[in-house]
Protein backbone atom coordinates (compact mmCIF):
# COMPACT_ATOMS: atom_id res chain seq x y z
CA UNK A 1 0.00 0.00 0.00
CA UNK A 2 1.56 3.27 -0.75
CA UNK A 3 0.81 6.87 0.48
CA UNK A 4 1.87 8.97 3.06
CA UNK A 5 4.08 7.86 5.63
CA UNK A 6 4.69 9.79 8.94
CA UNK A 7 8.43 9.07 10.42
CA UNK A 8 8.06 9.90 14.05
CA UNK A 9 10.07 8.87 17.41
CA UNK A 10 7.68 6.82 19.71
CA UNK A 11 5.95 5.16 17.25
CA UNK A 12 3.41 3.27 19.39
CA UNK A 13 2.77 5.91 21.42
CA UNK A 14 1.67 8.09 18.53
CA UNK A 15 0.05 5.25 16.92
CA UNK A 16 -2.22 5.16 20.61
CA UNK A 17 -2.83 8.80 20.77
CA UNK A 18 -3.97 9.04 16.96
CA UNK A 19 -6.34 6.32 17.20
CA UNK A 20 -7.53 8.38 20.44
CA UNK A 21 -7.90 11.78 19.29
CA UNK A 22 -8.60 11.07 15.88
CA UNK A 23 -10.69 8.04 15.34
CA UNK A 24 -8.35 5.42 13.75
CA UNK A 25 -7.95 2.62 13.60
CA UNK A 26 -4.78 0.34 13.26
CA UNK A 27 -4.63 -2.05 9.30
CA UNK A 28 -4.30 -5.63 10.04
CA UNK A 29 -1.21 -5.60 7.88
CA UNK A 30 1.01 -3.37 10.28
CA UNK A 31 4.78 -4.83 10.72
CA UNK A 32 7.15 -3.94 13.30
CA UNK A 33 11.07 -4.12 13.95
CA UNK A 34 12.66 -6.52 16.09
CA UNK A 35 12.90 -3.89 19.13
CA UNK A 36 8.89 -3.48 18.87
CA UNK A 37 8.28 0.19 17.31
CA UNK A 38 6.63 0.13 14.02
CA UNK A 39 7.73 -0.41 10.72
CA UNK A 40 4.62 -0.07 8.96
CA UNK A 41 1.40 1.21 10.93
CA UNK A 42 -1.51 1.82 8.36
CA UNK A 43 -3.96 4.26 10.13
CA UNK A 44 -7.38 3.72 8.49
CA UNK A 45 -10.30 6.33 9.13
CA UNK A 46 -14.05 4.61 8.85
CA UNK A 47 -12.09 1.85 6.37
CA UNK A 48 -10.21 4.30 4.25
CA UNK A 49 -6.68 4.36 4.81
CA UNK A 50 -5.01 7.83 5.72
CA UNK A 51 -1.29 7.45 6.70
CA UNK A 52 1.12 5.04 7.75
CA UNK A 53 3.40 5.70 10.73
CA UNK A 54 7.36 4.09 10.67
CA UNK A 55 9.59 4.53 13.71
CA UNK A 56 12.17 7.49 13.27
CA UNK A 57 15.15 8.16 15.11
CA UNK A 58 15.33 11.94 13.82
CA UNK A 59 14.65 13.48 17.22
CA UNK A 60 16.42 17.28 15.79
CA UNK A 61 13.86 17.32 13.15
CA UNK A 62 10.85 17.09 15.82
CA UNK A 63 12.10 20.22 17.75
CA UNK A 64 13.32 21.96 14.41
CA UNK A 65 9.33 21.91 13.01
CA UNK A 66 8.45 22.63 17.21
CA UNK A 67 10.30 25.54 17.10
CA UNK A 68 9.45 26.90 13.71
CA UNK A 69 5.56 26.33 14.31
CA UNK A 70 6.65 28.49 18.09
CA UNK A 71 7.35 31.22 16.34
CA UNK A 72 4.45 31.03 13.55
CA UNK A 73 5.73 30.06 10.99
CA UNK A 74 3.54 27.11 9.39
CA UNK A 75 5.53 23.84 8.68
CA UNK A 76 5.72 22.76 4.76
CA UNK A 77 2.99 20.40 5.17
CA UNK A 78 0.04 19.75 7.32
CA UNK A 79 -2.10 16.89 7.09
CA UNK A 80 -5.94 17.92 7.24
CA UNK A 81 -8.29 16.21 8.88
CA UNK A 82 -12.25 16.95 8.25
CA UNK A 83 -14.53 16.24 10.95
CA UNK A 84 -18.36 15.05 11.38
CA UNK A 85 -19.02 17.25 14.69
CA UNK A 86 -17.68 20.13 16.22
CA UNK A 87 -16.56 18.14 19.54
CA UNK A 88 -14.74 15.54 17.54
CA UNK A 89 -12.58 19.00 16.47
CA UNK A 90 -12.10 19.90 20.33
CA UNK A 91 -11.19 16.43 21.56
CA UNK A 92 -8.81 16.08 18.70
CA UNK A 93 -7.19 19.72 19.18
CA UNK A 94 -7.28 18.83 23.45
CA UNK A 95 -5.10 15.46 22.80
CA UNK A 96 -3.11 16.50 20.02
CA UNK A 97 -2.06 20.20 21.25
CA UNK A 98 -0.99 18.28 24.53
CA UNK A 99 3.39 18.66 24.43
CA UNK A 100 2.80 20.38 20.93
CA UNK A 101 2.56 23.76 19.64
CA UNK A 102 -0.72 25.57 18.56
CA UNK A 103 -0.15 27.79 15.67
CA UNK A 104 -3.79 28.86 15.50
CA UNK A 105 -6.38 28.56 18.13
CA UNK A 106 -9.73 26.57 17.53
CA UNK A 107 -12.03 29.24 16.08
CA UNK A 108 -14.49 29.98 12.94
CA UNK A 109 -12.62 30.52 9.51
CA UNK A 110 -15.24 31.91 6.57
CA UNK A 111 -15.56 27.74 5.23
CA UNK A 112 -15.25 26.35 8.63
CA UNK A 113 -17.65 26.48 11.52
CA UNK A 114 -14.60 25.64 13.67
CA UNK A 115 -10.88 24.61 12.69
CA UNK A 116 -7.17 24.56 14.01
CA UNK A 117 -3.32 24.52 12.90
CA UNK A 118 -1.15 22.66 15.33
CA UNK A 119 2.00 20.77 15.70
CA UNK A 120 1.60 17.59 17.94
CA UNK A 121 4.39 16.09 20.18
CA UNK A 122 5.86 14.28 17.40
CA UNK A 123 6.22 17.24 15.14
CA UNK A 124 3.62 16.54 12.65
CA UNK A 125 1.17 19.70 11.65
CA UNK A 126 -2.49 19.24 11.88
CA UNK A 127 -5.19 21.25 9.98
CA UNK A 128 -8.42 20.03 11.90
CA UNK A 129 -11.64 21.34 10.44
CA UNK A 130 -15.69 20.84 11.01
CA UNK A 131 -17.31 22.62 7.44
Amino acid sequence: MLGMTLYIKNSLEAVELYQEALGLTLGEEYVKFPDGTYMHAPMYRNGQFLFAVCESTNEALVRTVKETASQNIMPIASHGLDFDTVEEVEKAFELLSKEGVVIRPLGKLPWDTISTDLVDKFGVCWYLMKE
